[in-house]
C-alpha cells in the first residue's frame, strides 16, 4: 500500500471516493461482492470524518484510518494527529 499516495476523487458535496487500500481493489480482476476492477469502491465522508469500503467492508473513523494506514496503536494514531494539528497553528 502507497500510504502517501491514496488517489481521492471529490464525488459529491462532502463526499470522496477511493480504492481502497486495504483490500487492493486497485490490482486484481473479476467481480467480487459487486465490486470490479479499478473501481472507486471506498468513500470518504469529510463532515462525518468516516471512511467505508463497499468492497471488504471495512469501515473507520478518521483516528482508527490513521492508525490502520500507518500500522500504529489507534492512541499513538491520536497522538500524532493532535500534534500535527496543533503544530499546523503554530
Amino acid at each position: 500500500m502507497d500510504k502517501d499516495n491514496i488517489d481521492v476523487k471529490q464525488f459529491s458535496g462532502a463526499e470522496a471516493r477511493c480504492l481502497c487500500p486495504f483490500c487492493d481493489c486497485g490490482n486484481d480482476s473479476g467481480d467480487v461482492n459487486g465490486s470490479r476492477r479499478g473501481r472507486l469502491t471506498a468513500s470518504i465522508n469529510e463532515t462525518k470524518g468516516l471512511f467505508y469500503c463497499f468492497r471488504c467492508e471495512e469501515g473507520f473513523n478518521a483516528v482508527s484510518l490513521y492508525a490502520r494506514v500507518y500500522g500504529v496503536d489507534v492512541r499513538v494514531a491520536y497522538g500524532e494527529l493532535l500534534d500535527g494539528f496543533i503544530s499546523g497553528y503554530t
